[in-house]
């Protein structure tokens, strides 16, 4: 059956399980991932990469490698992470996650051969929801 050529918005949303299982080379779906992530590329299609995605995949990330015992792919993975989903192509929920990205990447880059534990990573604007107490707690212990 021939394959037929696919016209109109050729745009799609990535999903932090399909980023995770893109760059976590590890992960059982990683070979899945790269193939279908080939596949839209060949067709031409364009990704669209939410800044709430890309901030549940640095937690997810993290937790894994802490999990697996393997802090030290964690700078690869990042690093993978933020080459293939860069800041200039996110499409922001959050104007505050976009003001402090760049802060947030370079947090989200700490030696994690040090951290035992990311307890949770929460960036974003959630005043609306309580002008008067909204707040956002980061918590990270370290084996130090």
């Amino acid at each position: 059956m021939p394959t037929q050529k696919i016209t109109g918005n050729k745009r799609y949303v990535i999903d932090t399980n399909a980023l995770v299982a893109l760059v976590d080379h590890r992960d059982k779906w990683h070979t899945t991932a790269k193939a279908i992530f080939s596949k839209l590329d060949n067709l031409e299609f364009v990704p669209i990469y939410f800044d709430c995605v890309m901030n549940e995949s640095f937690s997810i990330l993290g937790r894994r490698a802490e999990e697996q015992k393997r802090l030290q792919d964690v700078p690869s993975m990042f690093s993978d992470l933020t080459a293939f989903a860069p800041k200039q192509e996110m499409t922001w929920v959050s104007k505050e996650t976009e003001r402090l990205y760049d802060d947030i990447v370079k947090l989200v880059n700490l030696d994690f051969a040090q951290i035992s534990q990311i307890s949770c990573f929460v960036f974003g604007d959630f005043s609306f929801l309580s002008p008067k107490n909204a707040k956002c707690e980061v918590k990270i212990r370290t084996n130090r």
